[in-house]
């Protein structure tokens, strides 16, 4: 009932006569000679409302007269549940990604190691510009803390769809050194083929640095107490 007064006005201050009852619902298919679709709830009779999507057009004669409407109504409630649980998955990825940007460096890069995608920490950390990063490879940041069994290792992990995990050394544009502890994922499609990989990162050079100095100052110590 609330549809239909609701309807009803806008539809009398825009034809300005007063429209009412059953013809809300016949007005613009016999006015304008065309159907008219828009949603409207159905009530079951066990009182739950039906969201449907209804379809009213004229029908005529061979004389052109007026003889009737046909309605057609498709029961939508389905679709629209589906609508909204895909707007709320959006809005939660959206505020986990939000989240993501804002503790983490993130990176994606194409099956052949190219970056796609850099997040605003990663460009911080690593100096370069979004420009400079863009479909360069990954090596662009690599540092030469690690030997190459250990890439080897990382890229046949991930290279076989699997998730990669550890601590990597890598290269600022100003050649300082910045450590991370690092997720890769490998993301694939509906043949089961790589498309990309996501990197997730978090900065640890501070930590890096206080464990180093602990393991100096602690082996300073002992030469210390060895010469006493």
């Amino acid at each position: 009932l609330q549809e239909l007064e609701t309807r009803s006005m806008e539809i009398s201050e825009t034809y300005l006569t007063e429209i009412r009852g059953f013809e809300v619902l016949t007005f613009l298919p016999r006015m304008l000679d065309k159907g008219e679709k828009r949603k409207w709830l159905y009530t079951h009779k066990s009182g739950r409302q039906v969201k449907t999507e209804v379809t009213i057009t004229s029908v005529h004669n061979s004389k052109k007269e007026l003889t009737g409407y046909l309605a057609i109504a498709v029961d939508i409630s389905q679709e629209e549940a589906t609508k909204k649980w895909n707007e709320d998955l959006l809005n939660e990825l959206i505020r986990f990604k939000e989240g993501l940007d804002h503790a983490a460096l993130v990176s994606m890069t194409d099956p052949k190691g190219r970056i796609t995608f850099a997040n605003k920490n990663f460009i911080e950390t690593s100096g370069y510009q979004y420009e400079e990063l863009f479909l360069k490879h990954h090596r662009i940041i690599k540092s030469r803390r690690h030997p190459p069994a250990f890439y080897k290792q990382m890229w046949d992990t991930i290279s076989s769809g699997k998730i990669w995990t550890g601590e990597v050394c890598n290269l600022a544009k100003d050649g300082s050194e910045y450590w991370v502890t690092s997720v890769i994922v490998p993301f694939k499609d509906k043949n089961n083929k790589i498309t990309h990989y996501l990197s997730i990162r978090h900065d640890i050079t501070q930590e890096k640095q206080a464990t180093h100095r602990a393991i100096k100052a602690s082996k300073a110590k002992s030469e210390f107490l060895a010469n006493m």
